[in-house]
């Protein structure tokens, strides 16, 4: 293949890790019903998806690197979910797991989240910045504006939450996911003017920026809402010391005030525009979250029964996968000490790269959308169901070496890498 091909080709599957799920998702949407079902738009999805990164790997089979120990330890970890996944579904008799519900998990790691993290921790020198952000440009904000024109009933199909409220979400999307397609959409929108140049980009800009918004507000979850403000403070901090720092002091002097204002804020911002992010936020503040209070403490009680090797592959619920919704608190379940000290070696060093990467003109778009993948499976995700998590900590910890120390803090123009 050409080179430009296979720089493309490895740019949408990076792409593709992040945001291709939601994008053929919302193309479809308005084919998909409670009748009809979504697999016969995402099996294809999936198998259009393996059949690319096989593609990937295939084009960077002559490519020789020396690999970080950390990226190691991403293999590592995998091994020991498949070792416990095996132990399981194949020698543990008393977990009584739904054969269904198994063939999903096991299609899902081997079919999708295994083959993808490698077609990019083998090809990542080929990506190019251009091209990633156009794809994922064209994926957000093609798979937001479907979701709209082509699915009147995006609302009716939402979750019920109490009274008279409804959260968005698809057939084969929940409003977790929902929210971060939103999250995700801003994200990217904020960078266009590094990538493009034409006459009504602002106008463009504003009004993808409130359809990532709208999307954020009708899922009602609190997860991709605090994601997107957390990863915009992380990248102005760093990125701008000034602002980084008046957000900063205006953050703290919120959480101080925020007692006498809440109810304000509440009642004024949030509940007109959303009211089932209104109550979802009252509820916890009320009277917490016990849903996920409680998963965390049963991973607790099963890493307490093993804490050096782990105990379990994941959690189970009459015979169904769950999962603590934080990777971190997974891998003390999964792996116990051991396992979670091999998980934290990449993410801490992912995380040590971020304030080198967001100074650098080229790999600061990558680097929000790393943190907010990372943040948003600290907060309601899962490591194995998905190639995002270890993709996005593989991003950190390898683009690093391609960092120019010299004009870390001037632009410069888009490259290979």
């Amino acid at each position: 293949m050409k080179p430009s091909t296979v720089s493309k080709l490895a740019s949408l599957n990076l792409a593709n890790c992040f945001f291709g799920y939601e994008f053929v998702v919302g193309i479809f949407s308005g084919l998909m019903n409670q009748e009809t079902g979504s697999q016969f738009i995402t099996i294809p999805y999936r198998a259009a998806s393996l059949i690319l990164a096989i593609i990937v790997i295939w084009n960077a089979r002559s490519q020789s690197d020396k690999y970080p120990f950390s990226i190691w330890c991403i293999a590592f970890y995998w091994m020991i979910l498949l070792v416990r996944l095996v132990d399981d579904t194949m020698f543990r008799m008393d977990l009584h797991l739904n054969p269904v519900n198994v063939s999903r998990n096991v299609t899902l790691i081997l079919g999708s989240a295994i083959p993808i993290t490698i077609a990019y921790i083998r090809s990542y020198r080929q990506i190019s910045i251009e091209y990633l952000y156009k794809y994922c440009l064209i994926m957000l904000s093609v798979g937001a504006i479907s979701s709209f024109l082509f699915n009147s009933d995006i609302y009716a199909m939402g979750y019920s939450v109490g009274t008279d409220t409804e959260r968005a979400g698809l057939i084969a999307m929940n409003p977790i996911t929902f929210g971060h397609l939103g999250t995700a959409l801003v994200l990217v929108t904020v960078f266009m003017k590094r990538f493009y140049n034409f006459r009504y980009i602002t106008i463009v800009q504003i009004a993808l920026l409130l359809i990532g918004l709208t999307l954020v507000a009708k899922a009602a979850s609190r997860g991709p809402f605090g994601v997107l403000v957390l990863s915009l403070m992380i990248y102005l901090f760093i990125t701008n010391r000034k602002w980084g720092t008046i957000a900063l002091f205006v953050g703290c002097v919120f959480i101080v005030l925020w007692p006498f204002i809440q109810g304000f804020v509440f009642n004024t911002f949030i509940k007109p525009i959303a009211p089932s992010l209104y109550l979802r936020i009252m509820m916890t503040i009320e009277d917490g979250d016990a849903g996920r209070a409680n998963l965390l403490s049963q991973a607790f009680t099963l890493f307490k029964e093993s804490p050096v090797f782990g105990t379990q592959f994941t959690l189970y619920k009459n015979g169904e996968f769950y999962y603590a919704h934080n990777i971190i608190v997974d891998s003390l379940v999964c792996g116990g000490i051991i396992g979670f000290i091999i998980f934290m070696i990449p993410l801490i060093r992912g995380c040590s790269n971020v304030p080198m990467l967001l100074r650098n003109h080229s790999l600061a778009l990558i680097t929000v959308i790393c943190i907010s993948q990372i943040l948003s499976k600290l907060a309601s995700g899962c490591y194995f169901l998905g190639p995002q998590a270890g993709v996005a900590i593989s991003c950190l910890v390898l683009f690093r070496k391609y960092v120019d120390y010299s004009v870390v803090n001037k632009p410069k123009p888009l490259q290979h890498y």
